[in-house]
């Protein structure tokens, strides 16, 4: 169970545990990559912070369903979006494609990153097809 606390905290339990039977939870900082741990945390904050998130993202879902989205590539899953209703975010996760695209109200879709799976399947090189050395490779000429 881990749960970012702000924007550049999060935090996490200790292996091993802590006292009493009490977990040991870490606070660690992303910016400064510092961790050390925070006994006056608890696994309520963690919790809470959980809580929070979640209903942030139903909330951030609910405004982005409202974003006309004729231009989204088909098949598109819309999977995140901003509470104030100015951005959705959705990705396509085919066998055929990875796409990630983003949608604010009255402009286009942008997409962020597509990558359209095409496996190559490798083979060995067949005899008498070895790239040719450049000259340099060969070393010098005779006679030089």
């Amino acid at each position: 169970m881990t749960a970012w606390i702000s924007d550049d905290e999060f935090l996490y339990p200790a292996k091993g545990g802590g006292r009493n039977g009490k977990p040991l939870l870490i606070r660690a900082n992303a910016a400064t990559g510092e961790a050390k741990p925070c006994p006056e945390c608890s696994l309520e904050t963690i919790r809470k912070a959980e809580q929070a998130a979640r209903a942030a993202h139903a909330k951030g879902l609910e405004a982005a369903r409202k974003i006309e989205a004729d231009d989204i590539p088909e098949g598109a899953t819309l999977v995140a979006g901003a509470e104030n209703g100015q951005l959705a975010v959705y990705v396509k996760d085919t066998p055929e494609v990875l796409l990630l695209a983003a949608k604010q109200p009255g402009k286009p879709v942008y997409i962020l990153f597509e990558n359209k799976r095409k496996f190559v399947p490798w083979e060995p090189p067949k005899p008498g097809s070895e790239p040719e050395k450049d000259s340099a490779a060969k070393g010098p000429k005779a006679g030089s």
